[in-house]
């Protein structure tokens, strides 16, 4: 007599299997309702019900389609085609929203994340342009055939943070650029409302297109765990 084993995948679903659609589109809805000054979704689910599977679901319902013709529009009305810019934009249920165009870098980031998708340095292309340099503006890669992203990680309990334990399959993943500690090792970091917690950890993955992106990310904060002393 053999016997049988099964192996059960508990990452989250590229594909609607389960009808979870309408649901994403239903909170999706709601989410850029106007209406809604606030807004708080629960997901109750046993495991492998589909939560995670719901919430890419719902991340994809909101990715706005105008996102880059909004904000080009916007930015070209204002005559600025030779600098640097930092858009905010308001997703709505109507398209999206200018909220502000301020003539700056991003902020954390943001520049790094813009360099990953188009070659471009932003840094580099300042410093060139305050000394007077002709800067190397032009895209070495094709945006539209490339993403970035960043996950950060933050503790399941209050923790005197001491380190990250990282997962030899993502340090070895093509597609994780870095895994860097943000927080000072030693610090108390606190679950609100008990205190203010910071970003303890990020990874920056890249993918081709934002359904592999989505699936990086998932796969970045499996293996990522901030470690130290329970507090």
């Amino acid at each position: 007599m053999t016997e049988s084993s099964y192996l059960f995948d508990d990452n989250p679903a590229t594909q609607d299997l389960t009808g979870l659609h309408a649901v994403a589109v239903a909170v999706a809805n709601v989410a850029v309702d106007a209406r809604f000054e606030t807004l708080t979704v629960g997901l109750n689910s046993p495991w492998g019900g589909g939560k995670s599977t719901a919430l890419n679901l719902i991340e994809q319902e909101l990715r706005p389609q105008d996102l880059l013709e909004v904000t080009r529009a916007a930015v070209l009305a204002l005559g600025l085609d030779r600098v640097v810019v930092h858009v905010e934009v308001m997703v709505t249920a109507t398209g999206c929203k200018i909220v502000e165009v301020n003539g700056r870098l991003g902020g954390d980031l943001i520049p790094y994340l813009g360099s990953l998708v188009t070659g471009v340095r932003p840094g580099a292309v300042a410093g060139h342009v305050a000394m007077g340099v002709q800067p190397a503006a032009e895209p070495t890669h094709d945006p539209s055939a490339r993403c970035a992203g960043i996950q950060f990680f933050y503790p399941e309990r209050d923790l005197v943070f001491e380190d990250i334990e990282v997962d030899d399959a993502l340090v070895d993943a093509s597609w994780c650029e870095s895994v860097r500690i943000l927080g000072q090792l030693g610090m108390e970091a606190r679950l609100p409302p008990r205190g203010f917690l910071a970003r303890l950890a990020c990874a920056v993955v890249v993918a081709d297109t934002p359904a592999m992106l989505t699936e990086h990310l998932n796969a970045a904060a499996r293996g990522v765990r901030p470690v130290g002393q329970w507090l």
